[in-house]
């Protein structure tokens, strides 16, 4: 049978009430979509025809095309669901499963069938516009044969257009926030307010317009999700959306010194912001280097920083953070190399000034080894095994490079250069105990070095 011969007749009808346009294309006019029941559809299960009805489905009804009851030829057709796109050509469910079926006559001849658009895994992506169904007919003969044999005459094609004017349900629109900074997000119509309010449900089909509003001293960076830019963002809730704001929060200019103190004395900075005594917290410009000096009280001696500064000199700070300083200050004057380093100590380890029956046994121990003419290093290391050892500090659960570098500020009072570091890091990985490597501090050259300059 010829293409031209397969294709002669063509029928284009409107039903007007619904939006529909069908076209038909007719093999001897065996099929036929009839003025009653045209192609139609509907929530599955349902059958009702419907120009409105939910996104949120996950089956779709088509159906029915009418036969007639015998085809003039003897020849049965079987249908199959080729496409169904909106017009740009995007399918409303690209992973949908099909099924076809069919309603028969008494005899057994079909006289009708349909078909259901299914996905068990996600809802129907519909959105107001004109859709188009493109069923594809082939011919077997005898009808009564199952499976069937298909025969050589042309597929035939029958397209339906149909009209999805809304949706019956409402989208939710979702607003999250990210990045340094801080800010609001409101919606036009209104319910967002982010803030308090991240996500609100809106008509289908609604534009809905977002606009973000950044906190003082703060800048909004750009949208992502299902808007992109900075300047406000709109979506179409056809679907559900979500819509991510990100606020950075401005870069500081200034950074500010908090100086604590334990005793009795002052503590001040090169360039007299800092009078502590009365001023002890003050802004630095970003990147700026602020030198504190201690001066002990009458009765007093100043026994070391602690905090973001160590030792018992000057302490130096490089602005580019804020900072936390604590100086302590001993009462007395007698002794005041030993009080001093067994300040030092409790500070550098423990991180607090010496209880008083802490500081007068140490410095009973020292003043002892030193009375009888004995190396007193052996007292300082007894000193930090004790400090070391202690449930204080043990709770805390360091790590080994806080272990190194308070062994370094403790017996060396400076911060560990970068190789030593790792040299000593390595020590440990290797099985090294970590008293074993405090024993290796006391009895380092740098060590003994400090301590002679010490008195000791």
């Amino acid at each position: 049978m010829s293409q031209s011969y397969a294709f002669r007749v063509f029928s284009i009808f409107t039903l007007l009430v619904f939006g529909w346009i069908v076209q038909a294309a007719e093999l001897d006019a065996d099929i036929q979509a009839s003025s009653t029941d045209t192609p139609n559809f509907g929530v599955c299960g349902t059958h009702e025809i419907k120009t409105i009805f939910s996104t949120s489905e996950t089956c779709i009804y088509f159906g029915m095309i009418n036969y007639y009851t015998r085809p003039p030829n003897g020849h049965c057709y079987d249908g199959f669901l080729t496409h169904l796109t909106d017009a740009a050509g995007t399918s409303p469910c690209p992973f949908c499963n099909t099924k076809h079926f069919y309603v028969y006559t008494s005899n057994g001849q079909k006289s009708k069938e349909g078909f259901e658009f299914r996905s068990d895994q996600q809802f129907l992506n519909f959105h107001p516009g004109r859709y188009s169904l493109t069923i594809k007919y082939r011919s077997y003969y005898p009808c009564n044969i199952l499976p069937p044999v298909y025969d050589s005459n042309p597929d035939t094609y029958l397209t339906a257009y149909f009209d999805v004017v809304g949706t019956s349900t409402n989208q939710t629109l979702t607003v999250s926030k990210s990045g340094t900074g801080s800010g609001t997000v409101t919606s036009n119509p209104s319910g967002i307010n982010c803030g308090s309010t991240c996500s609100a449900s809106f008509s289908n089909g609604t534009s809905v317009t977002l606009t973000a509003y950044p906190n003082s001293s703060n800048t909004f960076t750009g949208w992502s999700g299902d808007c992109s830019g900075t300047s406000t963002c709109t979506v179409n809730m056809t679907s559900a959306k979500n819509v991510t704001a990100t606020f950075t929060a401005a870069v500081a200019t200034t950074y500010d010194l908090s100086v604590s103190k334990t005793g009795s004395g002052t503590v001040t900075d090169s360039s007299g912001v800092i009078k502590c005594g009365s001023t002890c917290l003050a802004g630095f410009a970003k990147g700026s280097s602020a030198i504190l000096t201690a001066t002990p009280s009458s009765g007093y001696t100043f026994s070391g920083w602690s905090g973001d500064c160590y030792g018992t000199g000057t302490c130096t700070l490089t602005m580019n953070a804020a900072r936390n300083v604590t100086a302590t200050f001993t009462s007395g004057t007698n002794n005041d190399s030993v009080v001093t380093l067994i300040t030092y100590y409790y500070q550098s380890i423990l991180g607090r000034a010496p209880d008083s029956g802490g500081l007068a046994y140490y410095q009973d121990r020292i003043n002892q080894a030193k009375a009888q003419g004995r190396d007193v290093k052996p007292e300082f290391k007894i000193m930090a095994y004790n400090f070391l050892n202690s449930p204080e500090y043990l709770n805390r659960g360091t790590s080994n490079t806080a272990y190194v570098t308070i062994l370094y500020k403790t017996f060396l009072q400076r911060d560990p250069e970068s190789a030593g570091l790792q040299y000593y890091l390595n020590i440990l990985a290797s099985g090294w105990s970590r008293n074993s490597l405090l024993d290796n501090f006391v009895n380092s050259p740098e060590f003994d070095t400090f301590m002679k300059n010490l008195g000791f």
